[in-house]
């Protein structure tokens, strides 16, 4: 760490108080600068969320310093006139430029690559994108140009064989030329002779030029390292423009091509603007950070999509990876806000206010701002759910993810799977494999039921779908879906997509869960690690070097601590109420292992963590705030119940700790009714032999009409101090009579009763005691 007087240019320091700043950043993986003050104020700037920086020099008395992390010789600092930072962080090495007094770092944004040129001096940055099944040079042209950049051309062998896949010469033809994954999954794990990325230059007599205003020469044009053929290899026409390309000798990846576009060209190579209105996010309040760079920083960040903010500087950005659904409102000058999107725009293009459509292109899938009057509103998939575009009659998106189950699994558990979720079994047109292994005949649920209703054979190709949003049979053509309508005597009615390579789609017995069946498309179940430890827990005593692995195959374990020597201590569920994870760092050597459900062959980026725990009866998730995480659930058998701005645990015992419930909504009066219904559960246990209609359990709650015009209103006060809401009392709930049958009581409190399958809430008379009460339904708010 080489220390300087001197401060960060346009950032503020507040908050944090560190007075070990240099030394936390010098053991932090990802951290390059370290920014503090006398006083221990200390703020850390990391590399992947840092595009630029700017430091000036002060001096002593001002009582700020900057620490680079760098290389340097062991043991010497070198004179201030010759300090020259390098960051080693990323794949590429970054030098700090100085000037003057100022030093100042930038580097690529994103994964795009960083490629140094020389004659003239210059540094570049590129990205190869992919299209499918292939892209004409023109639209090449514009889709860089809408992102900011430019069609690239290219100078050496080094970025052209960048853009293939090696930068390695020697292992090129082992490689054979794979694109990135993304290309593999579009293009079937491969290309071939005479296929790949178009970039820039177009041929003028003997030599070419270049339009992206930073190439101006190129080392590439003998034949060692391109196949210059001038001519179509039918002498047709011109080929005066170039490509990326694979060809069958192995140092050529140069190839020039008809500028009007060839078959093979399946990407481009890139080298976004703020788009700024007057306008606000709606149900957002401008709160607490002020950041005169508002647009910038976001600009610079490479989740960010937009920027909302106000004429005094207040600022709020808003990130893909944390943002399902936003909502933009036009607003006049006089309001003083602004509202700035992340698109892509042609270059040097700002379009006419009416023709705004903003693009969100950070995701798998670009998402198009939506604009209705003088709204801009903005809706992607949860999580990491695919996302498809359906055009014809609705022209709807449809969200999909597959998550396996178990070895065997119905289609009514399937079903039943993602209705919990509060999604429908889709139907698809991809099959993610989650089980590698798999037979060709091993399959995923999807919806779908055949219905012959009508037609004049039993094997009709007719389905009906039940997710509401699946229409017609184009999927099961029979080059993609092989439906053989019985297997042996039984119907095969029922659809799941298989691991076949020749087909996707099977028709199979809809009851059957003969042990093909693996899961549906709506995760799987992972152990993700990172540096951190337990706080309040000693490691002690137990060694066991598969100490994760241990964790992941006891169902009740939900996380493993470990450090380097092998010492484990493993946490259960059913023995876990509250757990607090802090980060550490790698030369700390702790490890703390969280069993959570993940996307399929998917490792969140850091910052999009929490896991959640999913064994017990309600899924819980882990709360981040800074570096700790904190696990919270109900004590024992409770069941948990979410509900605006809080949690809420109930269940029927001595309400020891506790206090007698109210309930909020239908859903938890219906859960306490069946509680007392299960002929297997505690409550049984507590009170053998049939209950009668009337039985029930006290629940919180007492009638107030005060204000009303009748005495038998509706209205109850709730004094367990969490219940506030009064929907669970509506008639088709609860039947409230006010008095008992003889009309000598008044029934003003409420008990969880047997009566009807619908009706689950009964008035009773406050002071009744007798056979029917049964006991207590307890809750206590979740901190």
């Amino acid at each position: 760490m080489l220390k300087i007087f001197g401060k960060v240019s346009n950032a503020d320091l507040e908050g944090t108080v560190d007075l070990d700043c240099v030394q936390k950043c010098f053991k932090a993986s990802d951290c390059i600068l370290a920014y503090f003050d006398t006083s221990g104020r200390c703020q850390l700037f990391n590399f992947n969320e840092t595009e630029t920086l700017e430091v000036e020099e002060t001096s002593r008395a001002d009582g700020l310093f900057v620490a680079f992390k760098t290389t340097l010789p062991n043991d010497t600092c070198p004179a201030l006139e010759l300090i020259l930072p390098v960051v080693n962080i990323g794949e590429d090495p970054v030098s700090w430029k100085k000037s003057g007094t100022t030093f100042s770092f930038q580097k690529c944004r994103g994964d795009w690559k960083m490629f140094r040129r020389t004659n003239p001096e210059i540094t570049v940055c590129m990205k190869p994108f992919d299209f499918a099944p292939q892209i004409l040079r023109k639209d090449a042209v514009t889709v860089c140009e809408n992102m900011g950049a430019m069609l690239t051309g290219v100078v050496s062998a080094v970025e052209s064989r960048w853009i293939l896949g090696s930068e390695d010469y020697a292992k090129l033809s082992d490689f054979l030329y794979f694109f990135p994954e993304k290309i593999n999954v579009l293009h079937g794990g491969g290309i071939g002779d005479y296929e790949g990325y178009w970039i820039d230059g177009i041929r003028y007599c003997k030599t070419f030029r270049w339009a992206d205003g930073y190439t101006t020469r190129s080392e590439l044009f003998d034949s060692a390292n391109a196949e210059l053929s001038f001519k179509s290899y039918g002498g047709d026409y011109n080929e005066d423009c170039l490509a990326v390309e694979r060809t069958p000798i192995a140092t050529q990846t140069i190839n020039d091509v008809g500028c009007n576009g060839t078959v093979d060209e399946y990407g481009i190579v890139y080298t976004l603007k703020m788009l700024k209105i007057f306008g606000k996010v709606t149900n957002t309040d401008l709160e607490g950070t002020v950041d005169p760079d508002c647009v910038q920083t976001c600009f610079e960040a490479s989740d960010c999509i937009l920027a909302y903010f106000d004429t005094s500087g207040r600022c709020q950005l808003f990130d893909f990876n944390e943002t399902e659904t936003l909502e933009v409102k036009e607003t006049t000058k006089a309001d003083g806000l602004f509202v700035a999107f992340k698109t892509t725009l042609p270059n040097d293009t700002c379009p006419a206010y009416p023709d705004i459509r903003p693009v969100v292109n950070i995701g798998e899938d670009p998402v198009s701002w939506k604009r209705s009057g003088k709204t801009f509103s903005f809706q992607k998939c949860v999580g990491y759910w695919k996302m498809f575009h359906r055009t014809g009659s609705p022209e709807i998106t449809v969200c999909m993810q597959v998550y396996g189950i178990r070895r065997g699994v119905n289609q009514t558990e399937a079903t039943g799977y993602c209705e919990e979720m509060g999604d429908s079994s889709p139907a698809t047109e991809r099959f993610l494999e989650i089980f590698p292994n798999a037979d060709p005949w091993y399959g995923i649920w999807i919806d779908g039921v055949r219905n012959c209703t009508g037609e004049s054979s039993p094997k009709c190709n007719i389905f009906d779908w039940s997710d509401d949003y699946t229409f017609g049979v184009e999927a099961l053509v029979p080059g993609n879906a092989a439906l053989s309508f019985y297997k042996g005597s039984t119907p095969e009615n029922c659809l799941a997509v298989v691991s076949n390579s020749d087909i996707a789609i099977n028709d199979i017995p809809c009851g059957r869960g003969s042990g093909w069946e693996f899961g549906v498309v709506c995760d799987t179940l992972k152990m993700m690690k990172i540096f951190g430890k337990v706080l309040n827990a000693d490691l002690e005593g137990t060694v066991d070097p598969d100490c994760v692995q241990t964790c992941f195959e006891a169902s009740n374990c939900i996380l493993a601590y470990v450090d380097t020597s092998g010492r484990c201590q493993l946490f259960n569920f059913n023995e876990t109420e509250t757990l607090e994870v802090e980060e550490t760092y790698k030369e700390d050597g702790l490890f703390v292992a969280f069993k959570t459900t993940l996307p399929n062959d998917t490792c969140p980026a850091y910052k999009s963590i929490p896991p959640v725990v999913n064994i017990g009866e309600d899924p819980v998730s882990w709360k981040k705030s800074g570096k700790t995480f904190s696990f919270q659930k109900c004590i024992g058998d409770w069941k948990m119940f979410n509900r605006t701005g809080l949690t809420v645990c109930m269940q029927f015992t001595y309400c020891i700790n506790a206090k007698l419930t109210g309930v909020a909504t239908i859903e938890e009066s219906k859960w306490l009714n069946g509680r007392v219904n299960w002929r297997t559960d505690r409550f049984k246990k507590l009170y053998p032999g049939e209950p009668q209609g009337w039985s029930g359990v006290w629940m919180d709650g007492v009638r107030n009409c005060t204000g009303f015009k009748e005495a038998n209103c509706r209205n109850f006060d709730w004094s367990d101090g969490y219940t506030e809401s009064q929907d669970a009392l509506v008639a088709s709930n609860a039947r409230l009579s006010y008095k008992t049958d003889n009309g000598n009581n008044i029934e003003n409190c409420l008990q969880i009763f047997i009566y009807s399958e619908q009706q689950t809430i009964n008035d009773v008379d406050c002071d009744h005691t007798g056979s029917l009460d049964l006991g207590a339904a307890c809750g206590y708010r979740l901190a």
